[in-house]
C-alpha cells in the first residue's frame, strides 16, 4: 500500500486544533486541488522527508503535514521543526525546501561547544521524542571556509540544525535562514502508519 502522492522534496496544546482545522480545510477544498490551493496561500502542505538529517524524529520516507498558520501569526519558537526555502542561502547554490529545527532566534548570541547549545551564555537543552539532543562540532567541509558556531543571529533570521548533527548540513555551515523563507511548521507525521503521530 502506497501513501498519497506528495512533493518529493522536504520543502502539544493548541497544535492539535491547528492540525485538525487545516486537514478539514483540505477536505472541504477538495483533495489535491485543495492542497494545491493551501500551498499557494501558505496555509499548509504535505511533504516527504528525503534524508536522515532530522533522524530519528523524521527519517527518509516519512510523509508529514506542514501548516503555515503559526508562521503567519508569528508563532515560531525554539525547538520548532520547520520547512524553509533555501532561495536566499547562497552557500547551498540550489533552490529547495529543507526540514530542520529552529534552535536560535533573532538577536540571540549562539554558540555550539562541548556538544551543547549555548544561548546568551546559558546552556539550552532541546529534546525530541527520544530525549535530549546533542550538537556535534561540524565536520570539515572544503567549501565551508567559515563556520557559524559562535554567532549573533541577525534580526529577521533564525538558526536551524538537524537533530542528527553528525549528518546534517545546517546553519553551522551556511548561516541563517530569513524568517520570510520559513514555509511552515511540521505538525504531524501521517505516513507510514507505524510512525503516524505528532512531531516533537
Amino acid at each position: 500500500m502506497n501513501p498519497p502522492p506528495v512533493p518529493v522534496t522536504a520543502r502539544k496544546s493548541r497544535s492539535w486544533i491547528i492540525v485538525v482545522l487545516t486537514f478539514l480545510a483540505l477536505i472541504v477544498a477538495g483533495g489535491l486541488g485543495g492542497l494545491a490551493a493551501l500551498k499557494v496561500s501558505g496555509l499548509g502542505g504535505l511533504y516527504r522527508i528525503p534524508s536522515n538529517g532530522m533522524s530519528s524524529e523524521l527519517i527518509p520516507g516519512d510523509h508529514v503535514f506542514v501548516e503555515g498558520i503559526s508562521v503567519k501569526s508569528g508563532g515560531l519558537k525554539r525547538g520548532t521543526i520547520v520547512v524553509f526555502a533555501t532561495d536566499h542561502i547562497s552557500w547551498l547554490n540550489q533552490k529547495a525546501d529543507f526540514t530542520m529545527r529552529i534552535v536560535g532566534l533573532p538577536g540571540e548570541k549562539l554558540r555550539i561547544a562541548d556538544e551543547k547549545l549555548h544561548i546568551d551564555g546559558e546552556v539550552v537543552e532541546i529534546a525530541n521524542s527520544e530525549g535530549r539532543l546533542r550538537y556535534a562540532a561540524p565536520a570539515p567541509v572544503p567549501s565551508a571556509k567559515t563556520l557559524f558556531t559562535d554567532v549573533t543571529i541577525p534580526e529577521g533570521h533564525c538558526y536551524v540544525l538537524g537533530d542528527n548533527t553528525d549528518n546534517s548540513l545546517d546553519s553551522r555551515y551556511w548561516g541563517f535562514v530569513p524568517l520570510k523563507d520559513v514555509i511552515g511548521r511540521v505538525r504531524f507525521r501521517y505516513w507510514s502508519p507505524s510512525r503516524m503521530g505528532f512531531v516533537q
